[in-house]
C-alpha cells in the first residue's frame, strides 16, 4: 500500500502514533519494546489521504488527525488504543464543496484557550478544534488560493506563525483573540525556473531568539519571523542557490543552531539564530558529480547522541549531521527496497535510537545510533505493511 501514514505524534512516555492516510487503522510503535502494533478502523468512507499531521494533548490521552481529504477528525485515545471521528456534519458546512483536497497541512495546541488550530494549505480558513468537546469552527477571515501555509509554529506567547508556500505572507494565528491575521511584506518568490511561489517549507522556532526560522524551497532566502515585533525579513539572500524545492524541513541541534536537509539540492543549510548567519555545507563523498535524485530527504530529528538524522524521502540513506564535531556529514545504509519513493513520514526517539514512520516504505524503521545500522520492523508475522 501506498502512502499509509502521513506522520504522526510522539508522548511524553517516549510511545510514537502514526497517522492514516491511506491506511485503514492506525499504527502505534513502542521504543522501549521495538514492537509495532496496528489499531482503529477501518475508517470509512475510505478517502484517500485522510488525515495529515497530529498534535497530542498536553496530557498525551488523547491525539488528533488533521483533516486532510477526510470530512472528519480523527480522535486516538492512547490509553486504550482505541480511536473514533467526529466533526463530519461541521466540516462539510466549513469547508466549501470544490475543497476537497489538501484543507490543513498541520497545526499546533494552544494551551491559553485549549484549543487546536490547523493551518490551512487549499482551505480558505483556519480550523479551531477542541479535542474533549469534539467541537470545530473556522476562525478569521478567509483567503483565496491553494497550498498557502505548510507548518504553522508556536512562540512561547501561544500565537501560531503560518509558513507561506503558495501564499506570499505569513499568516498568524492569535488564539486568545480568536483570529487570524497577515503579517509583513510581500514574499512572492520566482525560482530559477520561472516558477512562481512555493516560497518556504515548515521552520523552526528558536526560543532564544523568540524567531521562526523557515526553510527555503524556491525563496531566495531563509525567512525569518521576529514574534516579539511581527517583523518578517530575508536572511541569505545571494548567498544561496536559486533554485527549485532547496530545503524541505530540517532540524535544530541541542545548541539552538538550525539544519536545513537537502531536498532537490546537493547541499545542507545551516542557520545560526545567535548571529543570523546563513551558509551551506558541502556533504563531500555523499553526492557524485551530477547527481540529480530529487525529494532526497524531508525533516530531521535530534538524536540522543546530539546528532541530527535527515529522514530520507526518496534517497537511499539516512543522513547523519553531527553538530557538536564540526558539522561533520556522513550517512547510515541498510534499506532492504531501493527505489521506494517518499519513504517515510516523520520520526521519533527513544530508547537511545531513532524511529521511522513508513508512508510508501514497507515497514516502520529503528535506527541504532549507537552501532549506526538500520533495523526494519516487521509488523507481526506479515513480512511488512504491504
Amino acid at each position: 500500500m501506498k502512502h499509509k501514514f502521513l506522520g504522526g505524534a510522539q508522548l511524553d512516555n517516549g510511545d510514537i502514533y502514526a497517522i492514516p492516510s491511506h491506511s485503514d487503522s492506525a499504527l502505534y510503535i513502542s521504543p522501549s519494546t521495538s514492537t509495532v502494533t496496528r489499531f482503529g478502523g477501518p475508517f470509512t468512507p475510505d478517502y484517500k489521504f485522510k488525515w495529515l499531521r497530529a498534535i497530542p494533548t498536553p496530557s498525551s490521552d488523547y491525539i488528533i488527525g488533521i483533516p486532510c481529504w477526510a470530512n472528519s477528525i480523527l480522535k486516538i485515545c492512547t490509553s486504550t488504543q482505541t480511536s473514533h471521528t467526529f466533526g463530519n456534519s461541521d466540516l462539510s458546512k466549513l469547508c466549501p464543496p470544490s475543497v476537497k483536497r489538501w484543507r490543513w497541512h498541520g497545526g499546533q495546541y494552544a494551551s491559553s484557550t485549549g484549543y487546536m488550530y490547523a493551518v490551512p494549505a487549499n482551505a480558505p480558513r483556519v480550523l479551531k478544534i477542541h479535542p474533549y468537546l469534539e467541537t470545530c469552527e473556522c476562525i478569521g477571515p478567509s483567503f483565496e488560493g491553494s497550498q498557502k501555509w505548510y507548518g504553522g509554529i508556536k512562540s512561547k506567547r501561544d500565537h501560531i506563525y503560518c509558513v507561506p508556500y503558495g501564499h506570499t505572507k505569513v499568516l498568524k494565528i492569535e488564539p486568545e483573540a480568536d483570529t487570524a491575521r497577515l503579517i509583513g511584506p510581500d514574499l512572492t518568490t520566482v525560482s530559477d525556473k520561472g516558477t512562481e511561489g512555493f516560497g518556504w517549507h515548515g521552520g523552526i522556532y528558536s526560543e532564544r531568539k523568540d524567531a521562526v526560522y523557515a526553510f527555503p524551497a524556491h525563496g531566495t532566502g531563509v525567512l525569518k519571523i521576529d514574534c516579539g515585533s511581527d517583523s518578517v525579513k530575508i536572511l541569505g539572500e545571494g548567498s544561496l542557490p536559486n533554485s527549485e524545492y532547496k530545503w524541505l524541513g530540517g532540524g535544530a541541534s541541542g545548541s539552538g543552531v538550525i539544519y536545513g536537509v537537502p531536498s532537490d539540492t546537493d547541499k545542507v543549510l545551516r542557520v545560526d539564530p545567535e548571529t543570523d548567519s546563513v551558509r551551506v555545507l558541502e556533504a563531500k563523498g555523499l553526492f557524485s558529480e551530477g547527481y540529480q535524485r530529487k525529494n532526497k530527504f524531508q525533516g530531521a530529528i535530534l538524536g540522543d547522541d546530539g546528532c541530527l538524522y535527515a529522514i530520507p524521502s526518496d534517497e537511499e540513506f539516512v543522513l547523519k549531521i553531527d553538530c557538536e564535531n564540526g558539522d561533520a556529514i556522513s550517512k547510515i545504509e541498510g534499506f532492504t527496497k531501493p527505489g521506494t519513493k517518499d519513504k517515510f513520514q516523520g520520526a521519533g526517539v527513544g530508547d537511545g535510537n531513532i524511529y521511522l514512520i513508513p508512508e510508501n516504505y514497507h515497514t516502520p524503521v529503528c535506527i541504532h545510533l549507537e552501532e549506526g545500522r538500520i533495523e526494519e520492523l516487521y509488523e507481526g508475522v506479515d513480512g511488512g505493511m504491504q
